[in-house]
């Protein structure tokens, strides 16, 4: 069996069959021009889903290598974000943040949580449940 013989091989439903090779060689013809356009095409309309880009959120938020100005517009996604130290002024957006759920994850695990950031975070919550959960979490630290 010859070189083009091998690579026109091709696998049918429960046997081996042989292609005629002509969309090799209609390739091979193609000019480069014609070969970034019909790349582009492949790609024209697909955009990620929102499974697909908060895995990549998290993945970006677990890599030590992130820019820390990436890692602020993260936290929407993903909420290991919070685990790394962020600066003083995104910790505090984080414990302001009108979304309770957000300043408790922040609250337990962002580590550059200041001694005069715990009693505003605390009193500013209206909630007494709410306030008790801040003040165990303030005890751990």
């Amino acid at each position: 069996m010859g070189e083009t013989e091998r690579l026109n091989c091709r696998r049918g439903p429960g046997r081996w069959s042989w292609g005629s090779g002509e969309a090799e060689r209609a390739a091979a013809g193609e000019t480069s021009e014609e070969r970034a356009a019909a790349w582009e095409s492949l790609f024209e309309g697909l955009k990620p889903t929102q499974k697909l880009l908060d895995a990549w959120a998290r993945g970006l938020s677990l890599n030590a290598s992130t820019p820390a100005d990436l890692r602020p517009t993260l936290l929407e996604r993903s909420h290991y974000t919070m685990y790394r130290p962020m600066p003083a002024e995104v910790v505090e957006a984080m414990l302001v943040h009108p979304n309770w759920k957000l300043r408790a994850m922040a609250a337990e695990v962002q580590p550059n949580i200041t001694s005069e950031q715990w009693p505003r975070v605390i009193l500013g919550e209206e909630d007494e449940r709410r306030r008790w959960i801040l003040t165990l979490l303030t005890a751990d630290c």
